[in-house]
């Protein structure tokens, strides 16, 4: 476990972070929530929209993460 701690810096932690708030801005932007919803800014479009932003950035987070390990390791 502290072999990971080691590879997993906070620089690379807080890039995935940012780009996975960055990403997930833009495709919680991009969907179109009318087609689910009657109203877009009911309270279940909003949770539908949290939810899908912090699935996002957990996602890319995570990707990132082990990205950075691999790329770490590869050193």
């Amino acid at each position: 476990m502290g072999n990971i701690r080691e590879l997993l810096s906070l620089t690379s932690i807080i890039i995935s972070f940012f780009v996975g708030i960055i990403a997930a801005f833009a495709v919680v932007k991009e969907i179109n929530f009318s087609l689910f919803f009657k109203n877009e800014k009911s309270i279940g479009a909003w949770i539908g929209k949290i939810l899908i932003f912090l699935f996002i950035v957990l996602f890319v987070w995570v990707i990132f993460s082990t990205l950075f390990v691999l790329l770490k390791i590869q050193e």
